[in-house]
């Protein structure tokens, strides 16, 4: 058996170890990512963004997503798409 092989029996055997020890998973499974960004809207992304930081203005000032659409001359889909991005909450229209 070259020494190639025996590495590859040995990595073979290791790794059926490890998998049993975490029942088939890997060992980070269910482990919180840090760097995952929810909550309010992203901030340092808006700074790079005007028309993100229009719409989060006038969000902030109670305009509905309609008010915005005509105000900034948009479509609907794309003042949806940009608010989806940047995490930006509207007022419901009543």
């Amino acid at each position: 058996m070259t020494p190639l092989e025996q590495m590859k029996a040995l990595a073979k055997i290791e790794n059926k170890r490890l998998l049993s020890l975490h029942g088939g998973r890997t060992p980070n499974f269910g482990i919180y990512d840090q760097r995952v960004k929810c909550g309010g809207p992203r901030m340092s992304e808006i700074a790079r963004s005007k028309p993100a930081q229009r719409m989060l203005r006038l969000a902030e000032q109670g305009y509905t997503a309609a008010d915005v659409c005509r105000i900034m001359a948009l479509p609907r889909e794309k003042v949806r798409r940009t608010a989806a991005r940047y995490q930006i909450k509207f007022k419901e229209r009543t």
